[in-house]
């Protein structure tokens, strides 16, 4: 019995004398790992119940907003009929595969009806109806909640005389509460704008900027006097260079004092007592070796 105990102490081999120490430090990390566990599988069912929360607040805002732009845009005082002069236009979402339809999920599809003609989806429709259709869907949008700025980059480039004079009119009914900056070409947009700012080149390789207020501008196309006095003195200050100045020489026991004319903008000198220049330099060090002196 003696020897086969001994055969079977052999047989385990090393005796690990810090085995203990490292079970605690195992433990510890299993009840770290253990805790990290407990703490992800809590942030996940926190986000799960944020997730379907703001997924039933999203339809139901995204539901009430839908509605309101579509009766803004197809409605009987809608912006479609406002900007054609008539026709009908529906804004709906579109099904998915099983047939339901998600607030979330589903696409929206415009179908439109201008005056005189059938019923087509938007992309079935010519480029001035198309840009007719879009600033009726955009301006329905403004309805619902209206934006401090809107940039227009050349909506009017497909648009004929008469449709373009109805763009303008609509646009100008939401002045009251929205600020509209319109990149165009058109001469009759032009004419809608309350100040026109456009880039000429009076000289090759030069460009510059004018800025136009229709409401100086009189019925022969003329500026008044007044704007175009300051034209020209804006003209004079941009194209002459300042004058150059002599410099102010005073005598020994005067006061330096005057005025500097410089484009226009006169530049005040305060006085100076001549007896404060004549003062000794000193060297920049001239403190420091005395601080190190005393």
């Amino acid at each position: 019995e003696a020897e086969e105990l001994r055969r079977q102490i052999k047989s385990l081999g090393n005796v690990n004398l810090e085995a203990m120490d490292e079970l605690g430090e195992l433990e510890t990390r299993n009840e770290d790992l253990a805790g990290q566990l407990a703490d992800i599988d809590d942030a996940r069912t926190r986000l799960s119940d944020l997730v379907e929360r703001l997924d039933v607040a999203s339809r139901a805002r995204f539901e009430e907003t839908f509605k309101t732009v579509r009766e803004n845009f197809a409605g009987s005082q809608g912006m479609f009929r406002r900007l054609f002069g008539g026709g009908s236009a529906d804004l709906y979402l579109l099904p998915g595969e099983d047939g339901t339809i998600d607030w979330l999920e589903s696409g929206i599809e415009i179908r439109a009806k201008p005056p005189g003609k059938e019923p087509r989806v938007i992309s079935q429709l010519s480029g001035g109806e198309k840009t007719m259709t879009a600033v009726a869907l955009l301006m329905a949008i403004f309805q619902s909640k209206p934006s401090p700025f809107c940039i227009l980059d050349e909506v009017d480039a497909a648009l004929d005389e008469a449709n373009v004079e109805r763009f303008c009119n609509v646009v100008r009914q939401f002045l009251d509460q929205s600020h509209f900056i319109v990149i165009t070409h058109h001469k009759r947009t032009m004419q809608a704008c309350d100040r026109l700012f456009g880039v000429t080149m009076p000289e090759r390789g030069v460009s510059r900027r004018v800025t136009v207020k229709f409401d100086e501008v009189g019925a022969d196309g003329r500026l008044n006097e007044a704007a175009a006095r300051r034209a020209e003195v804006a003209d004079q200050v941009e194209i002459d260079p300042a004058p150059e100045t002599d410099p102010v020489v005073a005598d020994d026991d005067s006061e330096v004092t005057g005025t500097v004319e410089s484009g226009g903008l006169v530049i005040e000198t305060e006085p100076i007592d001549p007896a404060t220049l004549r003062r000794t330099r000193t060297s920049p060090t001239a403190d420091l070796e005395n601080a190190w002196d005393g």
